[in-house]
C-alpha cells in the first residue's frame, strides 16, 4: 500500500513539472508574438513632441543584430524586406543578420529605397533625408502639401509683391503657396519700401509682421500765448498750435512772431519717421515794455495835474470859509462895543 501510494505521488509530480514546462514554452512563443512574419504587428510609435527612439523587436536567435532608422523630417514609415515596422526614429531588435532591403516613405516625401547590412550582435544606423514630393514606390506620385503664409504691416495698406508680382495688400494672408523660397516686397506711399525673403516648409504657416518707416518727418509747435505766426524757412506756414507730418528729412529754420511778444528763431533738425516736438513760452519784446511804461507815465502826470487843481480849489474854498467866519465874528464884537456904548 505504501509503495502504491509512492508511485502515484511520483507520477503527480512528473505531470506538474510537464504542465509547467508546457505552459513556459507557451509563454516565449506569445512574447515572440508568434505571427510567423519575424516582426511585430503593432510597434509603438515615436514620440512626435519629443522624437524619442521608439523599438520594434524580431523573434530572438543567434545571429541577429539591431538597426537604428532615423530621417529628415521624422515619421517616415519603414518598410524592411516588404513588411512595415514602424515610423522613424525608430529601433528594430534581434533583425536577421545580413542584407536588408529598407524603403522609407512620407506623405509630401519622396520615397527612399535603400539597403542596410545587418551584423550579428551589432547595432547598425541609417541616417535618411527625405526630399519633398516625387514618386512613391509602385510609380504614383504623392500629394503636395501646401504652405500659409501671413503678412500685417503697421500702417496696414502696404502693397505686397511675391516674386516680383502684385499680390494684394496688407494684411495678406494664403494657404495655397508651394513649399519653398519667396522674395516679398512692401510699398506704401510716404514710406520706405522693404524687401525681404522667406523660406515655406511643407504645411508650415508662416507669419511677416513689419513696421512701415516713413520718408517723412512731423514737427509739433506750441506757444504761450497761442496764436503766434510759423515760418519755416522763412515760408509762413501757419500758427500756433502748429503741427505737420510731411517733412522731408533735413535741417529748418523756424521762426515764431506775435505782436508785443519778441521773436523767436531756431534751427530744428528733422528725421524720417520720427516728430519733433516744440513749446515755447514768448516774453514781451522791449518796445513793448517802453509802450506800457509811456502810458503809466502819462496818466500819472494827467492824475498830477488833476491833483493840484483840486488841491487848489479845496485851498481857495477854505479860505472863503474862513474870511466868512473872520467877518461874521468881527460884526458880532462890533455889535457888542455899541451895546456897551449905550449903557
Amino acid at each position: 500500500m505504501h509503495t502504491i501510494f509512492k508511485t502515484k505521488r511520483m507520477a503527480f509530480l512528473i505531470l506538474f513539472l510537464f504542465t509547467a514546462a508546457i505552459h513556459v514554452s507557451a509563454q516565449q512563443v506569445a512574447d515572440n508574438d508568434g505571427t510567423g512574419t519575424g516582426f511585430q504587428t503593432a510597434p509603438k510609435a515615436p514620440d512626435k513632441k519629443t522624437g524619442d527612439l521608439s523599438t520594434a523587436t524580431i523573434h530572438a536567435q543567434d545571429g541577429r543584430g539591431a538597426l537604428r532608422v532615423f530621417s529628415e523630417p521624422a515619421g517616415a514609415t519603414i518598410i524592411i524586406d516588404g513588411s512595415i515596422v514602424g515610423v522613424t526614429p525608430l529601433k528594430i531588435i534581434n533583425i536577421d543578420a545580413g542584407e536588408r532591403a529598407v524603403t522609407l516613405r512620407r506623405d509630401g516625401c519622396a520615397a527612399v529605397d535603400s539597403s542596410v547590412r545587418v551584423t550579428a550582435n551589432a547595432t547598425q544606423t541609417m541616417s535618411i533625408t527625405l526630399k519633398p514630393d516625387g514618386p512613391l514606390a509602385g510609380g504614383e506620385t504623392l500629394p503636395t502639401i501646401l504652405s500659409a503664409l501671413t503678412v500685417t504691416t503697421t500702417p496696414p495698406g502696404a502693397a505686397l509683391f511675391i516674386n516680383n508680382q502684385p499680390s494684394g495688400t496688407t494684411p495678406y494672408r494664403s494657404e495655397k503657396l508651394t513649399p519653398g523660397n519667396y522674395r516679398l516686397r512692401l510699398e506704401l506711399p510716404g514710406y520706405d519700401p522693404m524687401e525681404g525673403s522667406v523660406a515655406l516648409k511643407p504645411g508650415e504657416s508662416h507669419a511677416v509682421e513689419k513696421k512701415m518707416v516713413g520718408i517723412y518727418g512731423g514737427l509739433s509747435v506750441s506757444t504761450t500765448p497761442p496764436g503766434a505766426a510759423v515760418a519755416l524757412n522763412g515760408r509762413q506756414s501757419g500758427t500756433t498750435p502748429f503741427r505737420t507730418d510731411k517733412l522731408l528729412i533735413g535741417v529748418y529754420s523756424l521762426g515764431l512772431e506775435l505782436p508785443g511778444y519778441a521773436s523767436v528763431s531756431e534751427s530744428i533738425a528733422i528725421d524720417k519717421g520720427s516728430v519733433v516736438n516744440r513749446q515755447y513760452a514768448l516774453l514781451h519784446s522791449q518796445a513793448w515794455l517802453d509802450s506800457v511804461a509811456a502810458i503809466k507815465l502819462a496818466k500819472y502826470k494827467k492824475g498830477r495835474w488833476k491833483r493840484r487843481i483840486m488841491f487848489g480849489l479845496l485851498a481857495a474854498g477854505c479860505g472863503g470859509v474862513g474870511a466868512y467866519f473872520n467877518q461874521a465874528a468881527d460884526n458880532a464884537h462890533a455889535g457888542l462895543f455899541k451895546l456897551e456904548s449905550r449903557l
